[in-house]
């Protein structure tokens, strides 16, 4: 009866990233053409902005190729077998993938089915990007820590670096816990990446450096709407918020997470994470969907549940559709919500450290 239960739930998650993959647009159409651009330029010339818009003619707006080359290259297999329903089997596959490790890594009292009703998590698939991915290597990484494999599990965890921006204080998090074989595998995953990387690029790093800031030319990317400390002081127009809001969330993420076990402290360093990128926008709260079923896993209290509400339907998210002067309230309510999550996970009890859930 459980494995029928689980079934449905899985369908249900299916059905609903389905729907909205349908409603957002055609295959292919919508950001797969951001990692197929990656894919097809895996090289040394891969952020050249000429190069990269010419892959995407016609299109009313240019979506370049922000990611770390080797992320591209892994990629690039993905054209021999037609690259847009390649993307879309691969996150297919990472969603069925995130759904299975759920129960293990959290508990079974959590229902996968929850990541369809949360709005960026589901946003993030109908869009296609690459939340799911993205959202599996997270949970691989800490399933594979539970079961005493702390080296592999932080190299699995150094695969974040295809997007290093989203992830800035995972490092920190498990510098804090004195997880220092998980550590070690993270650094030494990551300089095996970092020089893979570098030798993709023909080691020309200051020409690559140039032919970023040219990308970020092109994009012109909406600050104020980015729902981080720096999307924030740019809407309120204070540019020494950034800085100040940004060594303020470093601060507390040690301060927190020294209370917590690994997995709530984990969750917390990402939703920091997220607050203190310098570019990322409200798709990237996908990856608050790891701490979303951490909540839903554990006890209730008011702050929990007030916290998961917000998270599972954030209504305020909303206020993106709206014309006008509504809209640019965003970044303010995304952050709140952010800020509402972390305050969430301070109500956790200070308990010991259990052992790795084997179920």
């Amino acid at each position: 009866m459980r494995d029928l239960l689980r079934a449905v739930e899985l369908l249900f998650l299916l059905g609903v990233l389905g729907g909205g993959y349908w409603l957002a647009g055609p295959i292919g159409t919508k950001d797969a053409r951001v990692f197929r651009t990656g894919a097809t330029l895996c090289g040394p010339h891969m952020y050249e902005g000429q190069l990269q818009l010419a892959l995407q003619p016609g299109v009313k707006r240019f979506l370049p190729y922000y990611r770390a080359p080797f992320y591209g290259c892994l990629l690039r297999p993905l054209k021999w077998i037609g690259f847009d329903r390649a993307w879309l089997a691969l996150n297919l596959a990472a969603v069925i993938g995130v759904a299975l490790l759920i129960p293990l890594v959290v508990g079974k009292r959590v229902s996968p089915a929850i990541l369809g009703l949360f709005f960026p998590f589901a946003f993030n698939f109908a869009i296609e990007q690459d939340g799911a991915v993205q959202m599996f290597i997270l949970l691989a990484a800490l399933r594979l820590w539970q079961l005493h494999w702390p080296l592999v599990a932080g190299a699995v965890l150094a695969f974040t670096l295809q997007k290093p921006t989203l992830y800035l204080l995972v490092p920190l998090v498990l510098l804090v816990k004195r997880e220092r074989r998980m550590l070690a595998g993270y650094a030494g995953a990551g300089l095996f990446l970092i020089l893979i990387s570098l030798w993709i690029l023909d080691w020309r790093i200051w020409k690559i450096v140039g032919d970023y800031q040219g990308l970020i030319r092109l994009d012109r990317p909406e600050l104020p709407g980015m729902p981080t400390a720096r999307g924030l002081a740019t809407h309120l127009g204070w540019s020494p918020a950034y800085p100040i809001l940004a060594l303020l969330t470093i601060l507390s993420t040690i301060k927190v997470v020294r209370e917590l076990g690994l997995l709530e402290a984990f969750s917390f360093g990402l939703l920091a994470s997220v607050f203190l990128s310098p570019q990322s926008f409200q798709y990237d709260l996908a990856v608050a969907a790891l701490p979303l079923v951490v909540f839903a896993g554990s006890p209730n209290t008011l702050v929990r549940r007030t916290s998961l509400i917000l998270l599972s339907t954030p209504p305020l998210v909303m206020l993106q559709l709206l014309p006008g002067h509504w809209s640019a309230l965003n970044p303010i309510v995304l952050g709140t919500c952010l800020l509402l999550v972390g305050f969430g996970l301070l109500s956790y009890q200070r308990r010991p450290q259990l052992a790795p859930n084997a179920s």
